[in-house]
């Protein structure tokens, strides 16, 4: 291959080297801009087909695009060129394990290994992939190989974080869990203050700043330690989500949810589990901690129920999370055996258009609700319920926190604060959980569901 190439960018050709070239490629490729790193990349294979790194380079711009069956056609071709490419087999068994093609995955996470034992990425891979399958030790394992390897990994530390709090180790997992801010997930929403971060020192005759980090349900779970800090002679200011504000104002009248000027100590709003849930024995037992507002939530009633004496039962039934959305969604088609149930009037609380999947059925759905924009409304039309049905997603925090009775139905391995095995959640007493027995089977679940409200066991509120 000739020693230079002539890559043509945004209308201009220059003479450059193949180094030069991936390298300006791989500037594209980080920079976001896809679509151009794969137009060099490409200018490179067509140059030199047997580039190993142009191939390997368009198969996980391949990957990112969503097109599997191209991304594993030119990362294998690669690696038919150079067997020995670890970072190739390292990638194909990213692509493998996201096509459910879990143990070709684990087989070049360990080629990837075997190449290269200093590895640190295959590794954490190998335990996401572990964890995936619910192999939780093994996981574990996995990703302290990674760490031991690289001890500032933060992708590693970050998954063995969510993996202990997975699995009740609230210690380690909450001391872990502040690499997340060294992540991409989260080093956007990282804030600096001119005061101290809040490190669990007494809060007697203090201020404290609590700031919101991530998505409106992790900050509703999190609101619910907040009256703590009361508790403790603080005087608390929270930086939250404006659709937030009302009903944390009503819930907490004793705190200020406008943010405030001046403080002592600050603290993103999910460091307070690891200086007041330190472990299992510190959650509460019983009780709400945010209130609708109960003049909307008795005309909501009302309205929904008018003069029947059919329970009330909301249900929500997908994600659009872009990390968990498709294990732990389903269609509305699915809950047949739950809607089919008599004496219950089923309750749309899904977000999103739903007109489709409704059609032809009995399903109340209130256009005057807007569950992305008016959390307040949200949460009296959950707060009128009897009960709710709902997969993992702000619904299930909505209902937990107003201690409305839930049935959450879960995949085999949910996001960490759902916990394992157990029947119920430390975070909402007022959450019965139903998990999958068999990945990806909601089957089993929906008929689990089915039958509480058939043999009426299921503690239901009535008369709101």
């Amino acid at each position: 291959m000739a020693e230079t190439l002539d890559i043509t960018t945004d209308g201009q050709t220059r003479s450059l080297g193949v180094r030069e070239a991936l390298e300006l490629g791989r500037n594209r490729q980080n920079s976001g801009d896809l679509s151009g790193a794969a137009d060099i990349y490409q200018q490179i294979h067509t140059a030199d087909p047997n580039n190993v790194d142009a191939l390997h380079l368009l198969g996980v711009i391949s990957h990112r695009l969503g097109e599997l069956d191209l991304a594993t056609e030119l990362i294998a071709a690669a690696l038919a060129i150079k067997p020995d490419f670890a970072d190739a087999q390292c990638n194909l068994g990213v692509v493998f394990s996201d096509q459910g093609r879990y143990d070709e995955a684990a087989d070049c996470y360990r080629r990837a290994i075997e190449i290269n034992p200093d590895y640190a990425d295959p590794h954490n891979n190998l335990g996401a992939l572990h964890q995936k399958l619910g192999q939780l030790d093994a996981a574990a394992i996995s990703y302290r190989k990674a760490i031991a390897i690289n001890p500032d990994f933060a992708d590693a530390h970050n998954n063995l974080a969510t993996l202990q709090l997975l699995m009740g180790n609230f210690e380690e997992g909450w001391i872990e869990f502040s690499w997340r801010w060294k992540i991409s997930q989260f080093s956007k929403a990282l804030k600096s203050f001119y005061k101290p971060l809040w490190k669990g020192e007494s809060l007697s005759e203090k201020q404290i700043l609590v700031w919101e980090e991530q998505g409106v349900g992790e900050s509703l779970m999190f609101a619910g330690l907040i009256p703590e800090l009361v508790a403790q002679g603080a005087e608390v200011f929270i930086e939250c989500d404006p659709r937030l504000a009302p009903l944390l104002a009503r819930s907490f009248p004793e705190i200020d949810v406008t943010g405030g000027q001046e403080f002592d100590t600050h603290a993103p709003l999910a460091d307070l589990g690891r200086w007041l849930r330190p472990d299992s024995n510190s959650f509460p037992t019983s009780g709400p901690y945010l209130q609708a507002d109960p003049e909307a939530t008795a005309a909501v009633r009302r309205r929904y129920q008018g003069t029947s004496e059919n329970l009330l039962v909301g249900i929500a039934w997908h994600s659009n999370s872009p990390h968990y959305s498709e294990q732990k969604s389903m269609t509305l088609a699915d809950l047949a055996p739950v809607l089919s149930v008599p004496g219950i009037t089923f309750v749309d609380l899904q977000y999103g258009d739903t007109a489709g999947e409704r059609a032809g059925t009995d399903i109340i759905h209130d256009d005057s609700v807007d569950q992305m924009t008016d959390l307040d409304a949200f949460a009296a039309q959950i707060a009128a319920q009897d009960a709710v049905v709902t997969i993992s997603n702000t619904t299930a925090h909505m209902a937990g926190s107003l201690g409305v009775p839930t049935l959450l139905m879960l995949d085999t391995i949910p996001i960490w604060y759902w916990q394992v095995e157990r029947p119920d959640s430390p975070w909402y007493p007022s959450l019965q959980l139903f998990r999958q027995r068999q990945p990806g089977d909601w089957s089993d679940v929906i008929e689990r569901v089915a039958d509480v409200f058939k043999s009426g066991q299921f503690p239901l509120r009535r008369g709101i």
